[in-house]
């Protein structure tokens, strides 16, 4: 059997893109912590605007801050825009708590800034591509990534841009090995922007490390309200358990989706054709919320 999450471990629930008021946000940094902690997380991010945050005062035994910060660039002459999250762990990241970013945003590329975060230990994921209205060719030149904001609560909010799958999907078809996330970006100006896309991760601690090594497993998803239970293959079958979804997909290398429209359906699997060299699951339940595992890569 090849299962996307490890065995055993625990499910811990966390928002990998958040600002303060540090940058452009309306919450000081232990009001949005302790907004998270009260409403169940086990982890967060803070990734303030060119402004690097460390803020390992705000963290306890059962609440962990990752390390972070957001860096942008525009593609001169046009509307587009360039946005990495850099996230790290305390043993990693090379950068001091508050190191400001200062660089002219029309000189650099996504790729110069994905770089310069990587160089300094952070893992970089690219945040809403939709909304930052990147084409195709400029989204592939960026890297290294490890993955990708496939949805965007404030986006999603403010002007219905924070859905990216196909974004995803490109990455995966041109055999680039990437991860989704589903995050707040949390700015709160004027909109509860928080608690409408997270990731569940499985790993064996609520450590900074094993949540990380969980992460660069693959062994997590993206969600903004249902749960994906299992999702793994055996004897050439895929399969997935959900909590009650209205659909269940699958999609691969050479399958342009294959769904059920079942409601209230917690269960779906599809027998490999043995040409993929990945899979993925999708589900949406009756009130519209969405989750998206990692590939299982074959």
């Amino acid at each position: 059997m090849k299962s996307a999450f490890i065995s055993g471990g625990k499910w811990y629930k966390g928002n990998t893109h958040a600002h303060t008021t540090i940058s452009d946000g309306r919450m000081i940094p232990q009001e949005l912590a302790n907004t998270y902690k009260s409403r169940g997380y086990s982890f967060l991010a803070i990734t303030d605007h060119r402004r690097y945050g460390i803020h390992s005062e705000l963290q306890s035994d059962n609440f962990l801050i990752f390390p972070g910060v957001e860096l942008d660039v525009v593609i001169p002459g046009t509307f587009e825009v360039h946005h990495i999250v850099g996230i790290s762990t305390p043993d990693k990241n090379k950068f001091a708590h508050g190191h400001k970013f200062d660089y002219d945003g029309t000189k650099l590329t996504g790729k110069s800034i994905a770089e310069l975060l990587a160089d300094g230990g952070n893992y970089c994921i690219y945040a809403h591509p939709t909304w930052s209205q990147i084409r195709f060719e400029e989204f592939d030149k960026v890297e290294p990534i490890i993955g990708m904001e496939i949805f965007n609560y404030t986006t999603y909010l403010g002007g219905n841009t924070g859905y990216a799958d196909a974004y995803f999907d490109r990455l995966l078809y041109d055999n680039k090995r990437a991860f989704c996330f589903a995050c707040d970006d949390t700015h709160n100006n004027g909109k509860a922007d928080y608690g409408g896309g997270f990731i569940m991760v499985k790993a064996e601690e609520l450590s900074h490390k094993s949540i990380m090594q969980a992460i660069l497993k693959g062994s997590f998803y993206a969600s903004t309200g249902p749960e994906i239970k299992e999702f793994y293959i055996e004897d050439g079958i895929a399969h997935m358990k959900t909590s009650p979804c209205k659909t269940h997909t699958f999609y691969a290398t050479n399958l342009r989706g294959f769904a059920q429209h079942v409601v209230g359906a917690t269960e779906f699997s599809y027998k490999l054709n043995g040409k993929e060299k990945f899979i993925r699951a999708f589900c949406e339940d009756n009130n519209g919320k969405k989750a998206w595992s990692q590939p299982i890569y074959l």
